[in-house]
């Protein structure tokens, strides 16, 4: 991730306004609302931050199935199992 701190959303965010920005500072990542910009902001630790989105990436967020039903799986790299690529806001 850069370390410049500009915001910035998903390219898969698809615009619906349930997503977040992401900026990387010197010593922390900045997350906030994209619907509420001027609004709280948290910070993490970069490293803890890192460990957050590869879990993400993982599916470990993923909503339990239904009684019956079978998770999805990731149908490419930096897809979680919700479908929704984080890739973009973190380097690679």
């Amino acid at each position: 991730m850069k370390r410049d701190g500009v915001w910035r959303t998903s390219s898969r965010s698809g615009g619906s306004g349930e997503c977040v920005e992401v900026a990387g500072f010197v010593d922390a990542v900045g997350v906030r609302d994209s619907k509420d910009r001027q609004g709280a902001e948290l910070s993490f630790a970069a490293p803890s931050w890192t460990r957050f989105v590869a879990a993400t990436r993982a599916g470990r967020f993923a909503p339990a199935p239904e009684p019956g039903a079978t998770r999805p799986v990731p149908t490419e790299p930096g897809r979680h199992r919700a479908g929704l690529r984080i890739a973009g806001l973190v380097g690679a």
